[in-house]
């Protein structure tokens, strides 16, 4: 027996001396295996053997590894068997409905990876990919929304409660389409950093706040934000998405949703950090589900902790209604006077 987990030394130790007349190898979820393990269960094939197979099976979620190898370079030494769940394909497998198919596929296009993957049957793109080139975030960077542009789009709040030293608390104010300056404090207590948040909060005229509450570390803040009065709503990073179909958990769908709301034309405050995050921060895919990179490795590319980052995605946490706004009975034609204001003012009358 061998686990999924084990190393090509594992599986060579456990082949050697292995001589059998009949013998087959089965492997299972293969799209995600490493590019060494074919080649070592490929000896089963030597000392010339009565019959030998290799029967693998797996969703195409990389461009590597032997499933990879074996739908494409080394084909034409395999049965391939391909199954979609494509509406349009007369050979489409039931497992999966023609209506969730099409919702899916019309809901993040037919070339998004998830689609490719989980709907289509079909390798994504590139095996590991940033969550969004830098082309795309610089335009979005160089954008700014005029206030009737905006409209009266909800205002959120994303916190980001810093967790070590050398981390930084941000915070992170969205309004629609726009991404405001973003805050940010080091070598801040629970009570600072509530404060600073508070009077955010009360200045700007937030419709509603998102805190990190991922390990506890944002507990303090929740507090003292009640404390004042506030209702921050905390949110675990690693919790089950809403859509948890597409999503691994929570952090990758905020993180899915700040990049199409990018893509659908955010504007975005220049910051180098943000740039980094945005652009090394890779992902891929977990049970034909969307998963980040670790937190601890995206701090290790861009040398230094994606806070910002954190803080922006915090806003995509759950649709926000803005406040009641009150308006004015429409005037009448017939009341309608051009000259009204000026005869007010006048002076002379």
């Amino acid at each position: 027996t061998w686990a999924k987990d084990a190393d090509a030394t594992q599986i060579g130790n456990a082949l050697r001396g292995l001589h059998a007349e009949y013998v087959m190898w089965l492997l299972d979820e293969t799209g995600d295996y490493p590019d060494s393990i074919l080649p070592i269960t490929e000896a089963i094939f030597s000392g010339s053997p009565v019959e030998a197979h290799i029967i693998q099976a797996g969703n195409p979620v990389k461009r590597a590894g032997p499933l990879y190898l074996a739908c494409t370079g080394a084909r034409k030494l395999w049965y391939v068997v391909e199954i979609t769940a494509d509406p349009d394909d007369p050979n489409r497998t039931p497992r999966v409905s023609v209506e969730h198919a099409q919702e899916q596929i019309d809901l993040w296009g037919r070339d998004n990876p998830y689609v490719m993957v989980s709907i289509l049957g079909r390798f994504p793109p590139t095996s590991f990919n940033a969550l969004i080139g830098e082309d795309e975030v610089r335009e979005s960077m160089k954008r700014y929304y005029r206030a009737h542009e905006i409209g009266q789009a909800p205002k959120i709040l994303g916190v980001d409660v810093a967790r070590f030293g050398d981390d930084a608390s941000s915070i992170a104010p969205r309004q629609g389409i726009q991404m405001m300056p973003l805050h940010k404090f080091r070598n801040v207590d629970s009570t600072q950093g509530a404060g600073h948040t508070a009077r955010i909060w009360d200045e700007w005229g937030a419709d509603a706040c998102f805190l990190d509450a991922t390990g506890g570390y944002g507990s303090g803040w929740e507090d003292q934000l009640r404390l004042l009065g506030k209702t921050p709503v905390g949110i675990n990073f690693s919790q089950e998405a809403s859509n948890k179909a597409r999503y691994f958990n929570k952090r990758a769908e905020m993180a899915f949703e700040f990049v199409n709301w990018i893509k659908r034309g955010g504007a975005l405050p220049f910051s180098k950090e943000l740039l980094d995050a945005l652009t090394m921060t890779t992902y891929s895919f977990q049970k034909d589900k969307l998963l980040l990179e670790p937190k601890e490795i995206v701090k290790k590319n861009i040398g230094c902790s994606p806070d910002e980052f954190d803080s922006c995605i915090l806003t995509f946490a759950h649709p926000v209604a803005a406040k009641s706004i009150i308006r004015q009975a429409p005037r009448r034609e017939e009341d309608y006077n051009p000259f009204r204001e000026n005869e007010r003012f006048n002076p002379y009358s």
